[in-house]
């Protein structure tokens, strides 16, 4: 275990002063540990900390951060619970006042705010470090996460703020979807494939970061459009349902009216975004051999072309 003793769970969670045996929280730092591995590290790297002689402690620091507040997090409904030949009883101290649900509440909030904080520190420090990036992109997880051009939290929120990490992951299939078919039907396959290559590379060029922004704008607001209406509902054994709840927040969900203008309004930016990058690359098309060299190009220059409902390269997707 990456993280193995309760001083350096206190160090990375300060509420955590007043316990004393590790084993308390041992079950909840093997599932976080497993968290970190499938979601951040994958197994190569994840077994490289792991190794006691590790000598990166700044890596080691982050890994352990993420892993207690993930760990705290999962832990605490089960903290002050035991349960008896009567059923659950609340443990409570003789001179301390139990903390109130909302207290508890915000506190695992606070652990969630925390931890998504430190994964985007530690994928900031994995993507400037060298010495970790064969074990860390060799990695399925890198590729799963680098296929999509907002691969993180903190890059994501440049261009729309979203509540946290469990946002994005839901927000994901959204984004490779619109990428891979609105996006890459405009400016090509080719193209977006050699885009997503830079970025795992860092090697994007000066062309490239021209457009980037703008492009990167574009899949958020498009990626909007096309999951707002699967981020307010589930799917289970009785069928489609809407969410009120969620761990940290209780609401009412949006009604149909104002989802259905709040994706009208998304897809409408994204696409003055999307306009945007195309128009850039055609004024400057040498400096963008790739879509230069690709059909959706070649329609574009055709005599007669429009960008309508009925061009080749629009997507029905929405």
């Amino acid at each position: 275990m990456i993280l193995n003793n309760i001083a350096d769970f206190t160090a990375a969670v300060p509420t955590t002063a007043g316990m004393e045996d590790f084993n308390d929280f041992s079950t909840y730092v093997k599932s976080a540990e497993l968290w970190l591995k499938n979601n951040v590290l994958g197994k190569n790297l994840y077994d490289l900390v792991d190794d006691p002689e590790f000598a990166d402690e700044e890596l080691l620091r982050l890994c352990k951060s993420v892993i207690a507040n993930h760990a705290y997090w999962d832990a605490i409904p089960f903290l002050d619970l035991v349960h008896t030949a009567q059923g659950f009883a609340v443990i409570s101290a003789a001179n301390k006042v139990p903390a109130s649900k909302e207290r508890v509440e915000r506190l695992r909030a606070q652990c969630m705010l925390r931890r998504d904080s430190e994964v985007e520190n530690l994928i900031e420090y994995l993507e400037q470090t060298i010495a970790w990036h064969e074990a860390w992109k060799g990695s399925d997880v890198f590729s799963e996460m680098y296929d999509s051009l907002l691969p993180t939290l903190k890059l994501f929120r440049r261009y729309h703020n979203i509540a946290d990490r469990a946002t994005l992951d839901k927000l994901r299939s959204a984004i490779v979807t619109v990428q891979n078919t609105w996006i890459a039907d405009v400016i090509s396959k080719d193209y977006m494939d050699a885009l997503v290559e830079s970025q795992k590379d860092a090697d994007f060029t000066p062309a490239d970061n021209v457009i980037l922004h703008m492009l990167r704008d574009a899949i958020c607001k498009m990626a909007l459009a096309w999951g707002i209406e699967n981020m307010s509902i589930v799917i289970n054994t009785q069928g489609v349902v809407t969410m009120a709840t969620t761990d940290y927040y209780v609401g009412a969900i949006a009604d149909a009216a104002r989802l259905k203008d709040y994706r009208n309004t998304y897809k409408k930016a994204g696409q003055a975004m999307l306009d945007k990058v195309v128009n850039a690359m055609i004024k400057n098309i040498v400096s963008y051999p790739v879509f230069a060299a690709s059909e959706e190009y070649q329609v574009r220059i055709t005599p007669g072309y429009e960008n309508t409902t009925d061009s080749p390269m629009f997507s029905s997707i929405f």
